[in-house]
């Protein structure tokens, strides 16, 4: 394989390098250099310097000056990864606030929600408290003492029973209950 040899300087210049080993040296000009199937060193030094090189090893040092650099032909395409399998579709779901009345002091108290057709035999409903403030409790109330929650006579096409119970003493009045059907 011929080994070419170039020094360039204060002029503009257009070098084609195909099939050779090159050692290129420009200095205080533009250049346009096109490398295909070489192996070249390139030092361009205070250049404008366009460089295309195909199917190349290439070395540059390109100092004080505006680049544009195109490597083609860089290697063969990689596999494709394996593809994470499609899950199943969102479950539709309703949600809602219902109001949970212990009256003037008892331990336990029920509300019936209905009017959701969606509701299967297999689906989950889950009630949780709702930390807002009623006529009746400031949000520390809801803090000091829960109350348990419980859904309970899920009847398909209809609806369901939130059922809450206080541990340590009665409640008195309503408190707000968050609930979900998934």
């Amino acid at each position: 394989m011929p080994v070419v040899k170039l020094e360039i300087q204060e002029t503009k210049s257009t070098v084609l390098v195909a099939k050779a080993q090159a050692s290129v040296t420009i200095t205080k000009q533009p250049i346009t250099l096109t490398v295909n199937q070489s192996g070249i060193t390139l030092d361009a030094v205070q250049s404008a310097a366009s460089v295309v090189i195909q199917k190349a090893n290439v070395a540059l040092g390109i100092t004080n000056s505006v680049n544009t650099i195109t490597l083609g032909n860089s290697g063969p395409q990689g596999i494709q990864g394996i593809q994470g399998e499609t899950g199943p579709s969102g479950i539709t779901s309703s949600k809602g606030i219902a109001t949970l009345d212990f009256g003037n002091g008892s331990l336990t108290a029920e509300t019936v929600v209905t009017g959701y057709s969606e509701i299967t035999a297999d689906s989950v409903v889950m009630a949780f408290m709702r930390i807002t403030a009623t006529p009746e409790h400031l949000t520390d109330d809801l803090l000091v003492d829960p109350i348990r929650l419980a859904v309970k006579d899920l009847i398909a096409g209809v609806g369901f029973t939130i059922y809450g119970e206080m541990d340590n003493a009665r409640a008195n009045g309503t408190y707000k209950i968050n609930w979900i059907i998934r």
